[in-house]
């Protein structure tokens, strides 16, 4: 699906390709931790009393890995980061297990594959003890295409989440179907132009909203529910995303309504160089641009609030030395300039096995990578 945070992840990746394994040697294992050299200076707490990672806690293995590059390769503060993942001798992750600051468990993944190489099982330890367990089953149809998710808890037994997912003649993602022990909770469907491109996704809920005195309401099944649609996107000639309709699940005596559009604009080379948000609910337009290299890399960004100054627009430029990004200025009017600088050192197979951050001429942060190989 086209989504505005797969934008935005992508120029975040084309920001620096430093994190990349990039030598031909097999890797067997990674064990990566983030070491802070001021105490007084940690990640990013939306409050005190926050755990290790920060506001939301640990969010999962894949969330914790973007969160951490989109802070450590594009803002003054981190996320943090603190693993050791094993690989297979054909490069497949096979297990992973993350920390807290102190080393104790967090998390704990085992990953299983079918004859084709398709993730086919996700274990997930909650705890150490193993007394929490997700158990993720994957299946696949004969072209290798997702058909079903079903997720269950050795700690709930009686729950379940299930996914099924169906494909037109055209082998396009047709549904998308949501089951749990109460039933069925939702179905996403999605609707495609000329070219192949998601042209619109539409919800379908069981529930309707139930009045009860003219002032509240309950939701209640029934045989017709609710469908609204949850998107809408248009393309330009070249298939590229230019503009994207939000819109929010129905209200009471509302229903369903426009909550954002958003414009897009591409250079010759089809990266995104301007993002224009305009809620439906505010005069307010948030406009983000950004500027590229030669190489196609990300060398300026810029966030603004237009009809609003909140004193927090930003600009951005990016500095690289080779294929690293070794600076960024970071520009805004309630502060001085922040000059964040980023070091590397390298293994003798030209990976990275360090990485230094220093924010106004003071190092600050030491991500560590430790790397194993296969040996033959």
């Amino acid at each position: 699906m086209q989504k505005i945070i797969f934008l935005l992840a992508v120029i975040s990746f084309n920001t620096v390709s430093s994190q990349k394994i990039t030598s031909g040697k097999k890797i067997k294992s990674t064990r990566e931790k983030l070491l802070f050299l001021n105490d007084s200076i940690q990640n990013y707490k939306l409050f005190s009393i926050d755990g290790d990672y920060g506001h939301s806690g640990f969010t999962g293995s894949e969330a914790t890995i973007d969160r951490f590059y989109q802070h450590w390769y594009n803002e003054s503060f981190v996320h943090y980061i603190n693993n050791k993942r094993d690989f297979d001798d054909e490069g497949k992750l096979i297990h992973e297990i993350w920390f807290d600051k102190a080393d104790d468990f967090e998390r704990e993944y085992d990953y299983k594959y079918n004859e084709s190489d398709s993730l086919s099982q996700i274990i997930e330890k909650r705890d150490k003890e193993g007394k929490s367990i997700n158990y993720t089953n994957i299946t696949y149809n004969f072209l290798e295409k997702k058909q079903s998710t079903l997720t269950f808890w050795n700690d709930y037994p009686n729950d379940f989440q299930l996914e099924l997912y169906s494909y037109d003649d055209k082998d396009r993602l047709k549904t998308i179907e949501f089951l749990s022990e109460e039933g069925r909770s939702k179905i996403n469907y999605y609707n495609y132009n000329s070219k192949d491109k998601i042209r619109e996704s539409i919800i379908h809920q069981p529930l309707a909203f139930k009045d009860l005195d003219g002032r509240s309401y309950t939701q209640v099944r029934d045989s017709l529910g609710t469908f609204f649609v949850l998107y809408k996107n248009v393309y330009d000639e070249s298939g590229r995303l230019i503009e994207r309709h939000d819109f929010c699940a129905p209200e009471y005596k509302k229903g369903s309504y426009l909550t954002y559009k958003t414009f897009f604009k591409y250079d010759d080379f089809d990266n995104l160089l301007e993002e224009k948000r305009i809620p439906s609910f505010s005069k307010m337009t948030f406009l983000s641009t950004y500027r590229y290299d030669k190489k196609n890399r990300k060398i300026f960004e810029s966030d603004a609030t237009i009809g609003h100054d909140s004193g927090w627009d930003f600009e951005k430029q990016f500095f690289y030395k080779g294929n690293n990004l070794v600076k960024i200025i970071i520009k805004n009017k309630k502060q001085k300039p922040v000059i964040v600088d980023l070091g590397y050192k390298y293994d003798k197979y030209g990976n990275w096995i360090e990485q230094t951050k220093s924010i106004n001429g003071k190092k600050l942060f030491v991500w560590k990578r430790e790397i194993v190989y296969y040996q033959y």
